[in-house]
């Protein structure tokens, strides 16, 4: 559901921004041709593809909208986070941050990266971020809920820890395939 929305403000952006801006017919068409393929890598969880889409229209469609920007770095940002690739993702979903700071998905987005990489505070920093930009439009609070159930998680790994830590049992166990488990059964 929150891809839909996305994606719908997405081209509602993306529409007016090419519309109003000085670029010429062609350029518009070419930029407007992104959105199908965008639409099913978001879908289809091709995240390599969704990267690589994204960079397309960052390079080829000068647009001044800071939405769509931040939209664009949201994508690349998602993408590596998708594929593990959360240390790529921090500053790419920071600079996202930073060009529209009033769109949850960039800090939510960040907050998943961080979590990946488990800085619990930088995950629970940026989370709090995504919620204090309030829900404006439909999308802005399907990320807001998504960004409170993290918030939900990082409480519960932050209690588990100050209970083993409390009861000298061990934290994680490591399996030696690159995941941790937590006391409470958590894949991490």
């Amino acid at each position: 559901m929150r891809t839909l929305l996305r994606v719908s403000l997405l081209g509602a952006v993306l529409v007016a921004s090419l519309s109003s801006s000085a670029q010429n017919s062609e350029t518009r068409l070419n930029c407007a041709r992104l959105m199908k393929p965008e639409i099913n890598a978001l879908q289809d969880h091709q995240w390599q593809v969704l990267i690589d889409i994204a960079r397309e229209r960052w390079t080829n469609c000068a647009f001044e909208a800071a939405d769509l920007r931040a939209f664009t770095l949201e994508d690349i940002g998602k993408g590596m986070v998708e594929l593990g690739q959360n240390e790529d993702a921090v500053p790419v979903l920071r600079r996202c941050a930073a060009v529209d700071p009033d769109y949850a998905g960039c800090w939510e987005e960040l907050g998943e990266a961080y979590l990946n990489l488990g800085k619990l505070k930088d995950a629970e920093e940026a989370f709090r971020s995504a919620i204090q930009v309030g829900a404006t439009d439909k999308v802005n609070a399907a990320v807001i809920s998504a960004a409170k159930q993290e918030l939900t998680y990082i409480e519960l790994l932050q209690k588990q820890t100050a209970t083993n830590m409390a009861s000298g049992t061990p934290n994680h166990h490591t399996y030696g395939t690159g995941f941790f488990i937590t006391g409470d059964g958590y894949l991490l």
